[in-house]
């Protein structure tokens, strides 16, 4: 799962908690998420006209940028839950946990992460966005509404060969979810399996 997103924008801060939640909720490796910037403002993504002076979002997405590793996804989620009155120095308080303020403002101002917000952008571009939050799963246009991500980390192949498909089964039932597989027609399938029905 790919995902773009603008750090004021609820309907991302609603993706983030769906993503967070599939992430603790399901078996290790079942799905990627490959989290990446699209602030609304024109100062610093060539695809929004807009431009918003003294706007916390471009500078949000060069500090997350700027962030190591998985600390970014934590990062972003701090930022998510405090979007309502964010402002530049509650950005720079929230980063101090994960890197030293003037390192952060060094690699915020560099060549190279003004060049990772345009590849984001560059990459944005190819599902014609009209807003925030972009979602593609496997390369193709998606959605963030959370069962129908749920459905995607399910469909990954044919499911009989998941070892872990009557957990999954289940935890998507416990969601309320109408769960069914349609399998390849290869050996598991054709091999007696019983799953446990929930």
């Amino acid at each position: 799962i790919t995902e773009w997103s603008d750090v004021l924008c609820g309907h991302c801060a609603a993706l983030h908690d769906t993503l967070e939640e599939l992430r603790r909720k399901l078996p290790e490796g079942s799905f990627s998420v490959d989290a990446r910037q699209f602030p609304l403002d024109g100062s610093c993504n060539p695809l929004v006209e807009r431009r918003e002076p003294d706007s916390v979002r471009c500078l949000a997405a060069r500090a997350t940028l700027c962030v190591p590793g998985e600390q970014a996804w934590k990062f972003s989620g701090e930022l998510f839950a405090r979007q309502e009155g964010l402002t530049a120095e509650k950005v720079y308080d929230l980063a101090r946990g994960y890197r030293p303020r003037q390192e952060l403002e060094a690699c915020m101002a560099s060549d190279a992460t003004r060049r990772a917000l345009e590849e984001d952008a560059r990459l944005a571009r190819g599902f014609d966005p009209d807003g925030t939050p972009i979602v593609a799963v496997n390369g193709r246009r998606g959605t963030s509404f959370g069962p129908y991500l749920y459905a995607m980390v399910l469909t990954g192949g044919d499911p009989l060969r998941r070892p872990d498909i009557a957990s999954l089964v289940e935890y998507g039932s416990g969601l309320g979810l109408s769960v069914s597989l349609t399998p390849s027609t290869s050996p598991p399938s054709t091999a007696p399996r019983t799953l446990p029905m929930p």
